[in-house]
């Protein structure tokens, strides 16, 4: 699968009560979705951030390769499309973000 460069990651706040400690990473909003969704997590350090959607199956549908980012909060929105621009079918999907040594997945589900 490509990955793309994240002209799209949006950074929320620039210290805006202190730099983030610990790495988390939110659950999507809204879940269900449709036709989009907004994932959000911070990093404490700064680090080379990738994040990629899983089918059931495992198989990676969509990565997002954010590259180097500071220390701070991320947003992304996932418009339901995998790396080929298709929208993807209904169902459970596993997203994962992955900053330096840190690595968390969440669920979600998309409806049409």
């Amino acid at each position: 699968l490509d990955t793309y460069d994240c002209d799209w990651w949006v950074k929320v706040d620039e210290n805006v009560a202190g730099v983030p400690e610990v790495f988390e990473l939110r659950q999507n909003y809204p879940n269900p979705f449709n036709p989009s969704t907004t994932i959000e997590f911070t990093i404490p350090e700064r680090a080379d951030v990738t994040m990629t959607i899983y089918n059931v199956l495992g198989q990676a549908v969509r990565t997002f390769n954010a590259g180097s980012q500071n220390v701070g909060t991320y947003r992304i929105v996932w418009d339901g499309t995998n790396d080929f621009g298709m929208t993807v079918s209904t169902g459970v999907y596993f997203y994962t973000v992955r900053a330096g040594e840190h690595t968390a997945t969440k669920k979600m589900v998309y409806m049409k």
